[in-house]
């Protein structure tokens, strides 16, 4: 077993929760996972343009994630999700709260995190502006 895997249980077990988190390990069936859930809570201390927070967006789920990196651009706060800042644990654990007891509200930013995502993340869209910043450094259709 990972040493992080044995300290996250033994955290759980310390703090009375073990009987409500299940720790899954490496998972191969994301898109069953995510079929499954509600919302993701994404709470790195550091990061860049996390690809996990522009997926669960694209299948219609609600975030809630900490203000590293990218991810004040990707999730409209209070819209698709919520973005809390790293460290403020009291209102991570609130943003969670209120998307288990409002389940409306979780469809209704996971929906606005759908359209976002068909809108800002598509293939399309990284393709157009892939070849536009070439275009612009002087690169010339055949």
């Amino acid at each position: 077993m990972v040493r992080w895997l044995k300290e996250l249980q033994s955290q759980a077990r310390h703090l009375g929760v073990d009987g409500l988190v299940e720790f899954l390990g490496v998972r191969h069936h994301v898109p069953m996972l995510l079929n499954e859930s509600s919302f993701l809570i994404h709470t790195a201390d550091a990061e860049g343009c996390p690809n996990v927070v522009m997926e669960v967006m694209a299948c219609a789920r609600a975030v809630v994630a900490t203000d590293a990196g990218d991810v004040p651009h990707l999730v409209e706060d209070g819209k698709t999700g919520f973005v809390v800042h790293r460290g403020d644990d009291l209102k991570l654990v609130d943003c969670m709260a209120r998307l288990i007891t409002d389940r409306d509200l979780a469809r209704r930013m996971g929906e606005a995190g759908r359209v976002k995502a068909e809108r800002e993340f598509g293939l399309d869209r990284l393709v157009s502006e892939t070849l536009a910043a070439y275009r612009a450094a002087g690169w010339k259709d055949a």
